[in-house]
């Protein structure tokens, strides 16, 4: 593994960074205060040919590695939070099209859903977590697909599906229990507008405002058989596996550039800021906690490159897909609550970028499990 990024990482980083600045940036808070998704962003980002970059080239993307995608999201992050979840939903509903599809289905739908997708023109969504279990848990899921005839019926309720609402969501990939003995499931392609399929209302959250996530509902809703993705690998198919290891890639990478923006609006306002006649930057507090949050940058850095570059070669295991998520997501927190108690008094006040950013660092530990989880899985693979 190099410690240095390729000519093309850092020409993605650059030119990411300078997109986040010009048009992303300016319009966080916006997007924070209207919790309104920024559709013209998004079509900007699919033009530069960011969205599921790492993709092969046949299915709309570059064909990038990981870590390039990764450091895209960064940039992206860096700005605002709330983009990442939507990067991890397309990049899932994408991805279980591309793996688990059968032919002729799976050329169809790459040209039908995924290349506009990565164009930025369409949405897909994934629904599995539900009110009474969990991505981790998926074995405990009540909602049922039944074959009758040439149909699949769901019957269910899905939680915190992001993207199934936005104004041109092409589809939902459902999780659903096809054996009740056996607790044997599968993922079902669910387009959008099928009867049985009902949105709910888009919910509310602390932070991450600009994602949109619903919960839904099905009620006999009914497809062809043809729309189950089971081809010869879905005997592999886990969700705490493989198919989520780039989901707690890119929620890593959106807690690192967290983690740059906290830091360097901290160092700028203890700079500025005098208490007595002396920056804050003088005092021996302010100067460790800025020490812990860029030492916390470097650990997450490390930690988020070698997952991405093992990613890539097929060796990222189970453990370390977790402590990845977590440590990022715990050391994007930790700045985001330096940052605001470097602020004083205005670091409780809304309006100020430290404060919308504590509210999303605070989701990121939630986000695809709680950091109890990650560890438990962390000492589940050690044996425990």
């Amino acid at each position: 593994m190099e410690f240095q990024y390729s000519e093309e990482q850092r020409a993605v980083r650059d030119m990411m960074k300078s997109f986040a600045a010009r048009e992303i940036l300016p319009q966080a808070e916006h997007v924070d205060r209207s919790q309104e998704f920024p559709y013209e962003n998004w079509k900007k980002l699919g033009e530069l040919g960011v969205i599921n970059m790492n993709l092969p080239q046949e299915a709309g993307g570059s064909g990038a590695d990981m870590l390039t995608q990764c450091i895209a999201i960064e940039e992206v992050a860096y700005a605002d939070s709330s983009y990442v979840p939507t990067f991890a939903a397309q990049q899932s509903s994408c991805r279980h099209i591309l793996r688990y599809a059968r032919e002729p289905q799976r050329s169809q739908w790459i040209e039908k859903f995924v290349k506009p997708i990565c164009r930025g023109d369409a949405w897909g969504a994934t629904a599995l977590t539900e009110p009474n279990s969990s991505s981790s848990d998926a074995g405990s899921m009540l909602t049922t697909a039944v074959r009758q005839g040439d149909e699949w019926v769901i019957n269910g309720n899905k939680m915190y599906s992001t993207a199934a609402g936005l104004k041109n969501t092409l589809f939902v990939i459902v999780w659903a229990i096809i054996d009740k003995e056996t607790r044997a499931s599968r993922m079902f392609l669910v387009p959008s507008h099928t009867p049985g399929m009902v949105l709910g209302r888009k919910l509310e959250k602390l932070g991450l405002r600009g994602a949109e996530t619903r919960e839904i509902f099905f009620e006999d809703c009914r497809v062809p058989l043809e729309n189950i993705l089971d081809n010869e690998k879905s005997a592999e198919i886990s969700p705490v596996g493989d198919t989520q290891f780039h989901s707690r890639l890119f929620h890593a990478s959106n807690a690192l550039g967290l983690q740059r923006f906290c830091l360097e609006e901290a160092l700028r306002f203890a700079k500025d800021r005098k208490t007595w006649g002396v920056p804050l930057s003088e005092r021996q507090l302010i100067q460790g906690w800025l020490a812990e949050m860029s030492t916390d940058i470097e650990i997450s850095t490390l930690l988020r490159d070698r997952a991405a570059w093992r990613y890539d070669r097929g060796e990222l295991g189970v453990a370390e897909a977790a402590m990845v998520k977590y440590v990022c997501a715990e050391n994007a927190l930790k700045s985001a609550n330096y940052a605001t108690d470097i602020f004083g008094g205005m670091g409780y006040l809304e309006g100020v970028p430290v404060v919308r950013r504590l509210r999303d660092a605070k989701g990121l530990t939630i986000i695809l499990g709680g950091v109890t989880l990650f560890k438990w899985i962390i000492a589940k693979e050690m044996g425990c």
